[in-house]
């Protein structure tokens, strides 16, 4: 009788038979000292990468994202539209939180970039960061809006549109240490004590005339709120530690003499007026203030009746000013990655990140440095790229 025979004894025959139920037993072969140490050593290290997988390190991975062309987020009327070859592209980066495991992962990741979360958020809170991003994208979008016009010679304008917190700082009157904030990021000030505020000098004008330690009331107006706010606080005063200038709340031993401050980092809200058709610039979920140029190269190919490509496949990334300056920008590695993979054929980034963007860009892509949508104009120029600058009375 063979085993395979042996194993297939009916229960009942194995009762009656002392013999072949040994005889069964002994054909499994009894596991070695070695493969239990193996079956043990295995389920220890599944249990610890799942273990490790769980365990969040205060670490960020900057990896690339994609590249969008923005001709799909831009709105005109048709009657103001043109149509031509080639593209526009904003690119973005993905911000991942690590854990144990793929922390490792990203750190032996070439294209990515490992950041502590200090570096990438600094001293505000997740929700604050991704407020600021809000408020720069709005920022970028306003600018490109009025650039744009400006350059195709549609005389456009610029209108004060307030005072909105960009960042409060810590321990100053503005983030108090209990936690409660009186002031968020993104709150728009109306009226200090009642009297308006209609730029950032009128509130500098206003603070002279307190002392620091004085109670004021600041009317606002949040986000995603319309019931109106008042928030109420002591001016703090502003003194220099180790050269480092800050906000403090006044005790005996800073004293009440001194400059009154709040402890808030003010962005001035400008809204371009006199458009001659309204435009829309969606930036569908997209945070920050890097879509800048390439919103304002994009609103520009859809208005001008020349293509400012000349037919090319174009990458940008940096901030834009409405004066025309193109400011930094994060991320560039892996930005031009992203747009070296998407097939662009030009990349402009701001003139401080040549270096590193020509690093990643490979032999295909052509990467330049500016710092004004004069220049960008320009370079597409010399690469057959066509601005007619018209608008109607």
């Amino acid at each position: 009788m063979n085993d395979r025979e042996e194993v297939r004894v009916p229960a009942s025959s194995l009762q009656d038979s002392p013999d072949i139920q040994r005889t069964v037993r002994s054909s499994r072969a009894p596991w070695s000292r070695a493969r239990r140490i193996v079956a043990v050593a295995t389920v220890l290290l599944i249990v610890a990468f799942l273990g490790a997988s769980l365990v969040s390190v205060p670490y960020e991975a900057i990896t690339p994202g994609s590249a969008l062309n923005v001709a799909s987020l831009i709105t005109v009327p048709p009657a103001h539209r043109h149509v031509h070859s080639g593209s526009i592209s904003m690119v973005d980066v993905n911000l991942v939180s690590l854990n144990a495991i793929s922390y490792l992962a990203d750190k032996l990741n070439h294209d990515d970039q490992v950041l502590s979360t200090t570096q990438v958020v600094g001293s505000e809170s997740s929700s604050a960061y991704n407020e600021q991003g809000v408020l720069d994208m709005v920022s970028a979008q306003q600018a490109a809006t009025y650039v744009a016009f400006r350059q195709l010679g549609w005389p456009v304008t610029l209108k004060f549109g307030g005072l909105v917190v960009y960042a409060t700082e810590p321990g100053s009157p503005a983030q108090p240490s209990s936690g409660i904030a009186p002031l968020l990021p993104g709150d728009a000030l109306h009226k200090i004590d009642g009297r308006p505020l209609s730029s950032v000098t009128s509130l500098q004008t206003q603070l002279r005339t307190l002392k620091p330690g004085s109670s004021v009331s600041l009317s606002l107006s949040r986000q995603r709120s319309s019931a109106p706010h008042v928030a109420e606080l002591r001016l703090g005063v502003i003194i220099t530690h180790n050269g480092v200038t800050q906000c403090r709340p006044v005790t005996r031993s800073s004293g009440a003499s001194g400059r009154p401050c709040i402890g808030v980092q003010l962005e001035v809200v400008a809204t371009p007026t006199n458009l001659p058709f309204p435009v829309d610039l969606n930036a569908e979920g997209i945070i920050g203030p890097s879509a800048g140029l390439a919103f304002t190269l994009g609103l520009m190919n859809a208005l001008n009746t020349g293509s400012l490509t000349g037919g090319l496949r174009i990458a940008a990334t940096g901030t834009m000013s409405t004066d025309g300056a193109v400011g930094d920008v994060g991320g560039v590695a892996q930005k031009t990655i992203a747009v070296r993979r998407a097939g662009a054929q030009l990349f402009f980034v701001p003139t401080a990140e040549l270096a590193v963007a020509r690093a990643n860009a490979g032999p295909t892509m052509s990467v330049y440095g500016v710092s004004s949508i004069t220049t960008v104009l320009q370079i597409l120029e010399q690469h057959g790229g066509v601005i007619v600058k018209e608008f109607v009375r």
